[in-house]
């Protein structure tokens, strides 16, 4: 679920011997600590919230430390970690005094433990994610102080420092929902995922990808696909996913001939497609399903014809590269056999299967039903020795799931600090009439608006807290200009999910150019180029619901088909091949052409249809013409 990478401290100071095993003692206790308070027991969100967040500081301060090698810098970070420790400690020591003094009459220690707990926020989020969330953090709080002074609709009443730090010190701050959210969903299926992978169900996907298409052509980049959405659905981070999976996909494509920032450009794009692919949508679906007051299977459906033609323009522009490329698939000997790897390995496939089942058919809740998947994995890894989840690899999965969680605890607390900043002046609701105000009521122009709001927040989040703050400033401009608030908020949380490929700071895309070697910003803008759907799909399922699966059956058909028919020429178009290399002229016809298709309507799907009929036609006959040329010489 995270979007940064734990990287171990180097083991060169004398602390770290002993904090090697503090920081697996303290992980493996906090993922416990959540299969106990979620599992088995009840607990007021200020408990819940209060431990999460405590575990997580301490452990991003022995996780992420200044300076491994330092013994004066080392020391301050076990102060730091010590002294989140007494402040969250504090939190559940007068937790009912709190609910009733936050934002109003706060004594001398909420104070003191507010603002400790303001600065060990904006500093883990720092360590973990970079300076961007904590600037956006501080920005707010500045703004909340001396906002009175702002003329116009940007001013505000006047807040003392004691109140606005007292008020983000609670259930409408740091503890806001951002918070209970990395403390329930997020975290569970964070661990869900590092059992899985821990039992060797992400080398037991990438072969079955592999198994499935690496024969066919441009396979080593289909590999990439299919093994990164089946992964990516759970692990919820494009960046943890293009790093793990990337490892091995990436310098499999640039063997196979692909270029280096073409394979890292297709691992970024297809790792960051798993956060849109149902079921789970790396936790999304849930989030959006409590926030619109949905179901999670209403949410999971709108889904599916999104992410279907995310990965449909991803996989065929692939193939339009192989084919411009002469690239062929791999051979059948150096891949594992489909039915084979089904037969030895497919049980890692019943916990998947679990959390469906418990999701749609028992409808329990997702918190119950992540718990009973991990509880699947652990009793199918049985099946054979090498995933069997022994003593030693229950502690590795527990610490992997602790670890993994890390950087959207942080920043989630970080972003309950905005929200909070948000609730108390007014601004979200300021910044919701502004957007209104701008695009005069015409909605597409609100869209614009928003996604650009999305991508910029997208850009150094991670996605879970930019799709927070996201659907607080903007939804509900988009919502009172009639947009349904389900396709409001699947707007808004596609695109904090694609800022991570979009320059000029594209976190995935950087990852996989790091792997692969080759130039960041042009790994980030082929990307763009492969996950171009992403761009325009949102925009046309505001307009018409059949392509979130609402209508009737003919009506959904009906518009997946001419969408899927418009991705085909739309990824012809971008990569300026199709039977052979195409004139700029075709290529904006095929683009056009197939943006109309991607649109429902029966006028645009006739203009999209027309445009590229003649496009596909010009491409045939020219390519006869080089065929009959190429014989008589």
């Amino acid at each position: 679920m995270s979007d940064t990478l734990v990287v171990e401290p180097n083991d060169i100071g004398p602390f770290e011997p002993v904090l090697r095993h503090v920081r697996t003692a303290i992980a493996v206790a906090m993922s416990l600590f959540h299969i106990w308070a979620l599992g088995f027991t009840v607990l007021q969100p200020w408990f819940l919230t209060a431990i999460h967040i405590l575990f997580a500081t301490v452990l991003i301060f022995l996780y992420f430390p200044l300076r491994a090698s330092s013994i004066p810098l080392r020391l301050l970070d076990i102060a730091c970690a010590l002294l989140a420790v007494v402040t969250y400690l504090y939190v559940l020591y007068d937790y009912e005094g709190l609910l009733g003094r936050a934002g109003f009459f706060p004594n001398t220690p909420d104070l003191i433990f507010g603002i400790s707990s303001v600065l060990l926020t904006l500093e883990v989020t720092r360590r973990t994610t970079g300076w961007a969330m904590p600037i956006v953090a501080i920005a707010a709080l500045v703004y909340a102080r001396y906002g009175d002074a702002l003329p116009g609709i940007l001013g505000h009443r006047d807040y003392s420092a004691e109140r606005i730090v007292s008020f983000v010190f609670g259930l409408d701050g740091i503890f806001s929902s951002a918070l209970q959210v990395s403390a329930t969903y997020i975290f569970l299926f964070v661990l869900f995922g590092a059992f899985l992978q821990t039992s060797g169900a992400g080398e037991f996907f990438l072969k079955l990808a592999s198994s499935a298409v690496g024969t066919i052509r441009g396979g080593p980049a289909k590999v990439a696909i299919f093994a990164s959405a089946l992964f990516g659905t759970i692990s919820g981070s494009a960046v943890a996913n293009t790093a793990s999976t990337g490892a091995v996909t990436i310098p499999m494509m640039k063997r196979s001939g692909y270029p280096a920032h073409f394979a890292a450009a297709v691992e970024a794009v297809a790792s960051t497609g798993g956060q849109i692919m149902p079921p789970i949508m790396g936790a999304g679906a849930f989030i959006i399903a409590d926030i619109v007051g949905v179901s999670y299977w209403t949410v999971a459906i709108a889904a599916i014809i999104p992410a279907l033609l995310f990965f449909a323009t991803a996989y065929f522009g692939v193939d339009f590269e192989a084919q411009k490329r002469g690239l062929r698939g791999l051979d059948r000997s150096e891949l594992p056999v489909f039915r084979q790897v089904l037969m030895a390995e497919g049980y890692l496939l019943l916990p998947i299967l679990v959390l469906l089942f418990s999701l749609t058919v028992l409808l329990n809740s997702p918190i119950r039903a992540a718990l009973l998947a991990v509880a699947a994995t652990v009793v199918v890894s049985f099946c054979r020795a090498h995933t069997r989840l022994g003593p030693k690899k229950l502690i590795e999965a527990l610490t992997a799931g602790a670890r993994g969680a890390l950087e959207v605890a942080a920043a989630c607390a970080c972003a309950g600090i905005v929200v909070g900043v948000l609730n108390l002046t007014g601004l979200g609701q300021i910044i919701a009439s502004v957007v209104v105000d701008l695009s005069q009521g015409i909605v597409l122009l609100a869209l614009v608006l928003s996604m650009v709001v999305c991508i910029v927040l997208g850009m150094g989040l991670p996605t879970t807290p930019a799709y927070i703050i996201a659907a607080s400033v903007v939804a509900p401009g988009l919502i009172k200009l009639g947009v349904p608030p389900l396709q409001a908020h699947l707007f808004v949380f596609y695109f904090a999910c694609i800022a991570v490929i979009t320059p000029p700071v594209a976190l995935a895309s950087y990852t996989a150019a790091a792997i692969a070697k080759a130039p960041p910003m042009k790994v980030s803008m082929t990307a763009v180029k492969l996950g171009i759907a992403a761009f325009i799909i949102p925009y046309f399922f505001v307009f018409n619901e059949a392509l979130i699966g609402q209508g009737t059956i003919v009506q959904v058909g009906i518009a997946l088909a001419t969408a899927l028919v418009g991705i085909y020429f739309l990824a012809a178009g971008v990569a300026g091949y199709f039977l052979r290399p195409l004139p700029w002229l075709v290529r904006l016809c095929f683009i056009v052409g197939s943006v109309l298709l991607i649109k429902p309507g029966w006028i645009t799907d006739a203009i999209g249809v027309g445009l590229v009929i003649g496009g596909f036609a010009f491409a045939v006959m020219t390519r006869k013409k080089m065929r009959s040329a190429a014989v008589t010489q």
